[in-house]
């Protein structure tokens, strides 16, 4: 396995493309999530960046419990 940097042009094994998470549409907004949904309309942006923090918020919620189950 080589130690070069990713300065040095080494590329890790894993290579993660992103895609814009908002979207704005003649509807409202959206944001978009990992399983590839499109989550929205919203009627503004703040409105849909409160929702998504109250979605990663229940995300990270059911994964805790998830995780305290299997110990």
């Amino acid at each position: 396995m080589s130690n070069q940097s990713r300065q040095q042009g080494y590329i890790p094994a894993s290579f993660f493309h992103r895609t814009d998470r908002w979207v704005l549409d003649e509807t409202g907004y959206h944001y978009r999530v990992r399983k590839g949904e499109t989550i929205g309309p919203f009627s503004c942006e703040k409105e849909a960046k409160n929702d998504l923090s109250g979605y990663i918020k229940h995300l990270s919620t059911n994964q805790s419990v998830t995780t305290h189950h299997r110990s």
